[in-house]
């Protein structure tokens, strides 16, 4: 390979790690318009409860959600949003109401970070909730599971169409 390319693919490579290190889990805002977006494309709307000092969210961020994300695999599965629940901030919630991050944590009993939850338009879960993570290879199989029965939910409430 001529150095001039090893250069380009080296450079490409770089940008490439950069833009992934780069990605951020998106905030939960507006979860109402969320839910709308969610049904347009026939998806469960993956809710991750995290706090800003909290080693293991940072963990299941690194390596599992920005991978995720990055992916593009998991598109046509989930829309992914993050509550901080440290910070109180003010969003509005599937019922189209403003409530703080802490009073979603509460309703949901997302007492415990990182708690992730799947849920439909509504905010009706979907799937049995994951909380913690320890190892990240069993947490991708829990993930894959719970993000297959709450699909399967949709689908047999009509909400989203069978692909098979």
């Amino acid at each position: 390979m001529k150095p001039i390319f090893r250069l380009l693919s080296l450079l490409l490579l770089l940008v490439a790690a950069t833009a992934r290190a780069e990605l951020a889990v998106p905030l939960a805002d507006d979860l109402a318009a969320d839910g709308r977006d969610a049904t347009a494309r026939g998806v469960a709307v993956l809710l991750v409860f995290s706090a800003e000092h909290c080693g293991y969210c940072e963990k299941l961020e690194e390596n599992v959600l920005r991978p995720l994300l990055v992916s593009g695999a998991y598109d046509d599965k989930v829309l992914v949003r993050k509550v901080m629940v440290d910070d109180a901030r003010t969003l509005v919630d599937f019922d189209g109401r403003e409530r703080d991050s802490l009073d979603l944590a509460d309703r949901y009993r997302a007492y415990l970070t990182p708690t992730v939850l799947l849920v439909d338009a509504r905010g009706r879960p979907l799937a049995p909730r994951l909380r913690g993570i320890n190892s990240v290879d069993y947490y991708w199989e829990d993930l894959d599971g719970a993000i297959d029965q709450a699909l399967a939910k949709l689908r047999t409430s009509g909400a989203i169409a069978r692909t098979e």
